[in-house]
């Protein structure tokens, strides 16, 4: 989840951020651990809240961003869309970017605890055709059928390979590992 850190900020100050906005009454130290901060919102605003709300806390950071940067983002993209033109912008200026240097890598398969689709995207841009797996952690995800299941034939490969979110992705209802009781369902 670090590879996010340069575009939204390290996950301690978003937890500090939440903590600080929403009142959360437990001891400074506890203040930065984004699961439990997290854990604390979904008990008093329910348990959609903490995913929408770092939904829109990503997209403002990345509208933001892209303003810096001297595009003019549509607020109406999708949070992948926005990830996806700003990674666009960072791996042409670049090419250190993490997604970029891992895309270019020749591996078959990338397990990544990012949430966002930008390796996916790095991937694209560099040519590869990649398929996506989710970790079915929970019964409550919305789970489309694997690529094993639409292929059975399929193996991972340089040329198409696949990317598995381990802790899922942000934009999947209910697959993103975020609150402390997400971390104990998922274990």
């Amino acid at each position: 989840p670090g590879l996010l850190e340069t575009l939204i900020g390290t996950r301690r100050e978003i937890a500090q951020r939440w903590a600080e906005t929403y009142h959360f009454p437990m001891a400074l130290y506890q203040r930065d651990d984004l699961a439990e901060v997290a854990q604390y919102l979904a008990v008093q605003q329910g348990e959609l809240f903490p995913r929408e709300e770092l939904t829109r806390y990503m997209r403002g950071q990345m509208l933001e961003r892209l303003q810096q940067t001297g595009g003019s983002p549509d607020a109406r993209a999708t949070l992948d869309e926005l990830f996806t033109t700003l990674g666009k912008q960072r791996w042409h200026e670049n090419s250190d970017e993490p997604h970029w240097v891992l895309a270019h890598l020749p591996l078959p398969i990338y397990i990544t605890t990012d949430p966002s689709s930008m390796i996916e995207e790095a991937l694209r841009e560099a040519g590869k055709a990649p398929e996506v797996a989710l970790c079915p952690w929970n019964d409550r995800m919305e789970q489309s059928p694997s690529i094993f299941e639409r292929d059975p034939d399929y193996e991972p490969s340089v040329e198409r390979p696949l990317v598995y979110h381990l802790f899922g992705q942000i934009g999947v209802r209910w697959s993103f590992v975020l609150t402390e009781d997400d971390y104990f369902g998922y274990m």
